[in-house]
């Protein structure tokens, strides 16, 4: 498993410039344009294809010379990216640009199994993964297609904060994306029979938010479930905070905080939700923030921060993760007064002033709810950020509300030699081997 830690951050090194084909590459640092200059949004039905463009081609050669050491196979195909445009909504409803990359392998099939893949956190526009194709080449390259779409507030809708945690977002992003690849692989003359939802951190979040709509919804069930074609066939969620509350007052009980994830949900919540009473004031310290100078708290958090500029390595470097001087102290109260129970938590009113904690809660994943499709949640259990344990308590509410639910769990123990830290857990790569199974057994 060591082995495939080190093929991650490998990867996170591939050239996207080196061993081209004929094509000519793009330059992926050139202003976005989706060459539609006339669409209307207004008008423009939410997951419609807008346009898409050639990339690069990540040669086999490529891809061995950097991992071929530390993978247990050698990438089995080359892999042609592409950056697609669709078209989608906000939490506000109004209409928006928004786009992803797409990975096709090239195995000369007429017929692929796709992967919807949801990537993690991140902060800087640079990192987007239509800006830095890389999550999504594992599984390219092992015969899969794989969408991986930017978040709103990423790549063509950079203009905009990203939602960050607030489920319904990742919902019509992630639904939107699916819409416009259909479109995309009929131009291609691809046919895809059936689609995994695969993500980590964040992308595992965002996973479980995506399944449920699907599963639980009338108009998503008839598109993506009942049907004989472009259906859900599996879903592996990993490390998420699927038990958003749970894990908020988890995090928020320790001395040392990551800083970096606490502040982007919070300008999240205060931006998407207008009618709530958050105030940056109210939940934070100017000591937190030693760079602000006599910036205003909420300028600098939305703006330096959280503008598209910075890494959440640079976030939280420019932070302190003291909490005592981050957190208000009433902050802090709420949520080690937050009753937690068997599927709910609960804030008490006259303490969450903010209503902060309340959002949290309306952003719970497993209320009312059971997988339909094979779902299996990956975890490390030495997870330093994302407790192993919410994974565990999700699949115990889950299997307490619906005891057949086709749900299983997966925690990657620590070894003598190395503790799997939430970056670095090789969990991350297991379901490849998993979704390949499911298809062995449905042939």
């Amino acid at each position: 498993m060591r082995s495939l830690i080190l093929a991650y951050l490998a990867l996170l090194t591939v050239s996207c410039h080196s061993d081209q084909d004929s094509k000519n590459p793009v330059d992926l640092n050139r202003p976005i344009n989706y060459q539609n200059q006339e669409l209307n949004l207004s008008n423009a039905a939410p997951g419609s294809l807008v346009s898409t463009e050639f990339l690069f081609t990540f040669n086999q050669e490529t891809i061995n010379a950097k991992l071929g050491q530390v993978l247990p196979e050698k990438a089995q195909f080359p892999v042609d990216a592409y950056r697609m445009f669709f078209t989608t909504k906000d939490l506000l409803g109004n209409g928006r640009v928004a786009s992803s990359v797409v990975f096709l392998p090239r195995n000369g099939q007429a017929t692929l199994p796709l992967v919807a893949l949801q990537h993690g956190t991140l902060t800087a526009n640079r990192e987007a993964p239509s800006s830095n194709p890389r999550e999504g080449l594992f599984e390219a390259a092992s015969g899969f297609a794989v969408l991986v779409p930017d978040y709103l507030g990423f790549g063509a809708s950079k203009d905009a904060l990203h939602p960050y945690l607030i489920a319904e977002a990742y919902v019509q992003n992630g639904v939107d994306s699916l819409r416009a690849f259909r479109s995309f692989a009929s131009r291609e003359s691809l046919k895809v029979p059936g689609f995994f939802l695969k993500g980590y951190s964040e992308g595992g979040y965002a996973v479980v938010a995506m399944q449920k709509a699907i599963e639980s919804r009338e108009e998503l069930q008839n598109e993506f479930l009942l049907g004989d074609d472009f259906k859900l066939l599996a879903s592996a969620p990993g490390a998420g905070p699927y038990l958003l509350a749970a894990t908020a007052k988890t995090l928020l009980s320790r001395d040392s905080i990551n800083a970096a994830y606490i502040t982007q949900v919070v300008a999240a919540y205060k931006t998407w939700y207008p009618e709530s009473k958050i105030l940056y004031e109210d939940i934070f310290l100017d000591s937190g923030f030693p760079g602000k100078g006599d910036a205003d708290l909420g300028s600098y958090i939305e703006g330096d921060l959280l503008g598209g500029s910075k890494s959440v390595t640079d976030i939280i470097a420019s932070l302190t993760e003291v909490r005592a001087e981050l957190m208000q102290e009433s902050i802090i109260e709420t949520f080690e007064n937050l009753e937690l129970t068997a599927t709910q938590a609960y804030a008490n009113e006259e303490i969450d002033t903010t209503g902060f904690a309340a959002l949290l809660e309306a952003n719970d994943l497993v209320q009312d709810w059971a997988p339909k499709v094979p779902t299996k949640l990956y975890h490390c259990a030495g997870d330093e950020l994302i407790p192993a344990a919410i994974t565990v308590g999700t699949q115990q509410i889950i299997k307490a509300q619906q005891p057949d639910a086709p749900l299983d769990i997966v925690v990657v123990p620590d070894t003598e030699t190395a503790k799997y830290s939430h970056s670095a857990c090789p969990a991350y790569y297991l379901p490849v081997a998993w979704f390949g199974e499911l298809l062995s057994q449905a042939q």
